[in-house]
């Protein structure tokens, strides 16, 4: 068994709750409050700011040319590739300055850049794993459930992209490829910032659902 497999295993309760969590359900039948998604919308603005930075402290921390590549490719993406969704949801005169963070959108960014610069690089690429992975795996199973002429089908249509799943799938490989060169208390540590982070997921949606600030 992989050691990404034990990983999924290990977070398969925050995934239930992640994809039974009303704003998921809501968002697949396309009956999920405008309100409430641009509030998701406008957090997840600044939560990928955040996370393209944790990123590029990961690709200047790589040995591998290869894999440096990889890295600066993911946080290029978070900046590039779902500006198309920041624009079509959030108005044109959005500026991200303005923005209050929530209490988990904060949490999760101060976590994952403190961790991406100063945690070993191990635990730094398991942080950021959960983004990829889970919104890989809430992506499809949306699309596999979701109403027709949903107004959120953008949205969908970007997590359960062939393009989305690939890069998640590369960086499933080379979080495996870490992991089998790691002592048993690196492994330990890979797996609590895993969970912590796949947990840091749910509160996310949780507070997007609220409106919580």
């Amino acid at each position: 068994m992989r050691f990404s497999d034990t990983l999924w295993q290990q977070i398969a309760p925050i995934y239930r709750s992640i994809i039974n969590h009303p704003f998921n359900v809501e968002l697949a039948r396309g009956t999920l409050d405008q309100e409430r998604f641009v509030f998701y919308m406008e957090q997840d603005a600044y939560y990928l700011v955040g996370f393209s930075r944790a990123l590029a402290f990961i690709a200047a921390r790589m040995d591998s040319s290869k894999t440096i590549r990889h890295f600066l490719d993911f946080s290029l993406g978070a900046l590039v590739a779902e500006r198309e969704l920041h624009a079509k949801f959030l108005a044109p005169n959005y500026n991200l300055d303005n923005l209050e963070p929530s209490f988990a959108c904060m949490a999760y960014v101060q976590y994952l850049i403190a961790t991406a610069a100063t945690a070993s690089l191990e635990e730094a690429v398991a942080a950021v794993l959960p983004c990829f992975w889970i919104y890989r795996e809430v992506g499809c199973n949306i699309a596999a459930h979701a109403k027709e002429n949903n107004p959120y089908a953008l949205w969908i249509g970007t997590y359960s992209s062939k393009e989305f799943s690939e890069g998640t799938d590369r960086a499933i490989l080379i979080l495996d490829e870490m992991a089998s060169q790691c002592s048993a208390n690196s492994l330990v540590r890979m797996k609590k910032a895993f969970e912590y982070c796949s947990l840091l997921e749910w509160h996310f949606w949780n507070d997007a659902y609220k409106k919580n600030r």
